[in-house]
């Protein structure tokens, strides 16, 4: 069963120590799609044997690129989600030198959007500071602490009792984002299968659009 109290995580960039836990999201993530795409070699994905990496892509590699970022987000100790962001060029024909690439997104599906918070849910801001105040006649210092509390929660992107949690996802691909505006990029694109409507929701909560239709022909 989840867990049902503070359920805070942090988003940072993904360092070798994580290789570990993003090969089981990366074989997870395998596991989900493969009733889209028959297509998919599972058992190599699972081995590093046949590619000499697991998962789809290799993520030690892009560890090692300036034009590749890994961003992961850390909960209770381990790796919940994972995805990754890369500079490409776009064709000859394009008005843009460049675009970004998202790829091999996958978060543990507590930490997905739309549960309902118990308690909190909201990134780890690390803070040791702390402040104390005293109540006042009629309550009204306790009001305008709670309010201001209220203010700074929803500032952070944290979810209060009873609200929609909008997991992980969102803050990672913020931080990709962020990484983006930094290498000049003004457009991003991410590919999914047209049968993931779970996914296609979500991004399009994101504001991406689609984009463009890869189709497929078996040859008998």
């Amino acid at each position: 069963m989840p867990p049902t109290g503070q359920r805070e995580f942090a988003i940072r960039p993904a360092t070798a120590s994580d290789l570990a836990d993003i090969h089981r999201l990366q074989i997870a993530l395998a596991d989900h799609e493969l009733p889209f795409d028959s297509n998919i070699d599972h058992p190599a994905i699972k081995t590093p044997k046949k590619w000499g990496h697991i998962g789809y892509v290799n993520i030690g590699q892009k560890l090692l690129r300036d034009d590749n970022y890994v961003v992961v987000a850390e909960a209770e100790g381990r790796v919940v989600g994972v995805c990754y962001g890369e500079v490409r060029k776009d064709l000859e024909w394009s008005i843009l030198d460049s675009f970004g690439y998202v790829g091999c997104v996958f978060v543990e599906k507590d930490y997905r959007g739309g549960r309902t918070a118990t308690r909190g849910f909201g990134i780890d801001r690390n803070s040791s500071s702390s402040s104390s105040t005293s109540a006042s006649p009629g309550g009204e210092r306790e009001e305008s602490e709670n309010k201001r509390s209220e203010s700074k929660r929803k500032s952070e992107g944290r979810s209060g009792p009873g609200e929609t949690v909008p997991g992980v996802w969102p803050h990672m691909l913020a931080e990709l984002e962020r990484w983006f505006r930094t290498r000049g990029v003004i457009q991003l694109r991410l590919a999914c299968y047209v049968e993931n409507t779970k996914a296609i929701k979500a991004y399009e909560r994101a504001d991406f659009r689609p984009y463009q239709v890869i189709m497929k022909k078996n040859l008998s």
